[in-house]
């Protein structure tokens, strides 16, 4: 029978009523789900694009086992940033991480579209990974940001169920494209789809910013009842008890150098035929030293342009990107542990790329500069140390439970 008409059941008992999600809150998910469907779509869409992009980047046919980077380095990206960016996103607020993570996630696919060899293919991906990487994280904590426990069944299937169909959707999207343009398409319209992403975001935050009490979620959210509870936050409660920050002024200066450096980039990775041969304007075509192109007058008016764009954003009092926080961000993270960790998942991901399928499926060395697993009692002291000297330690540093393993001393730490 259809209880479609029948009230919602009430929450447990102990547990207060469920307030209504506000509208920009749920947009602000949608939006967050799109994107993360969309990063793990690109995870396969070079499947079909690979053959073409292998002789884009000097590589035969037969030299498969050479372009494994191109997609084992997404998949480095990916993990490498996993986990840390929570502990970001619980710092600098949900929406700034995901805006960022699509920035990055642009800039790779900018790297990829324009890249004319395997290295600078395989750099465009890891930063289209570290991008991809950072949305799941923060969509995740969105979720338990807006819904109570006892609610938060169905968003965060949602949010799962738009992850598997991007990775099942993404050979088909990558024959879409190639249907009707070469591979360099599919990595441009990436771009495209993450900077409509980034405007609606943005836009999203300006209306619940310009709203009294309405963009608190959206941007940095008061302390976990856990750090409240120790004493060990950073201030969220304070903040939470000012109300939201309004955005500042936009850093049009910062902007303008932005965008510049970023069209020196592409030039020089993409050399564009017109201006290469022109008699005038080749001439910032041609490398000083040698024959690469980063030596040539325009790779370094590219490094006076990053330079400038540094000094902007550690200068200004609203740069378009606040790096001076990032020493305040270090400060509050488990830096160390999440290299480890990311070490050890980035080992597993290269152990398995760099094994010759015609002989074994896992690399016994791994790509040559990887150690040998290290005993329990190595793992052990090796990860226990960062997690009981920080103060917000990547795994948790809680003493081991009576009947324990032996293993779960990788992630504990003495009281």
């Amino acid at each position: 029978m259809s209880d479609h008409g029948a009230p919602a059941a009430p929450p447990p008992a102990g547990q207060p009523a469920p307030r209504a999600v506000p509208a920009d809150a749920r947009a602000l998910l949608a939006l967050a789900a799109v994107s993360v469907g969309f990063a793990a779509a690109d995870t396969y869409v070079v499947v079909l694009a690979l053959p073409d992009m292998m002789a884009g980047s000097g590589l035969g046919i037969d030299e498969l086992q050479r372009a494994a980077p191109i997609i084992s380095g997404f998949l480095l990206g990916y993990v490498a940033v996993l986990p840390l960016i929570g502990r970001i996103a619980d710092l600098r607020g949900r929406l700034p991480v995901l805006v960022g993570s699509l920035v990055v996630f642009a800039l790779g696919s900018l790297v990829t579209a324009a890249a004319y060899d395997l290295p600078s293919m395989v750099s465009g991906r890891f930063l289209q990974g570290v991008g991809g990487g950072g949305l799941v994280p923060a969509t995740l904590a969105l979720v338990a940001d807006l819904y109570p426990p006892h609610r938060r069944g169905v968003p965060l299937g949602v949010v799962g169920a738009v992850q598997e169909v991007g990775s099942v959707l993404g050979p088909l999207y990558g024959a879409v494209v190639l249907a009707v343009a070469p591979w360099q398409g599919i990595f441009a319209l990436n771009a495209l789809v993450a900077g409509a992403l980034v405007v609606a975001l943005l836009v999203l935050r300006r209306r619940a910013g310009g709203r009294p009490g309405r963009a608190g979620r959206l941007g940095t959210l008061p302390e976990s009842k856990s750090e409240s509870e120790t004493g060990t936050g950073t201030g969220g409660a304070a903040r939470a008890a000012a109300g939201p920050e309004a955005p500042g002024p936009t850093d049009w200066p910062g902007l303008v150098l932005a965008g510049a450096t970023l069209l020196a980039l592409l030039l020089v990775l993409l050399e564009p035929a017109p201006l290469a041969t022109d008699v005038t304007l080749g001439l910032a075509f041609v490398p000083a030293v040698g024959d690469s192109r980063w030596t040539t007058p325009l790779a370094l008016t590219l490094l006076v342009l990053a330079g400038a764009l540094l000094a902007r954003c550690l200068l200004a009092a609203h740069p378009v990107l606040d790096v001076r926080r990032w020493r305040r961000l270090a400060a509050a993270t488990d830096v160390p542990g999440a290299l480890l960790l990311a070490l050890a998942l980035a080992g597993v991901i290269l152990a398995f790329a760099t094994a010759d399928p015609q002989v074994a499926v896992f690399s016994p060395p791994g790509p040559g500069c990887w150690p040998s697993p290290p005993s329990p009692r190595s793992r052990s002291g090796g990860a226990t140390t960062p997690a009981g000297i920080r103060s917000f330690p990547t795994g948790p540093c809680a003493g081991p439970r009576p009947g324990a393993r032996w293993w779960s001393a990788s992630w504990s730490a003495p009281r």
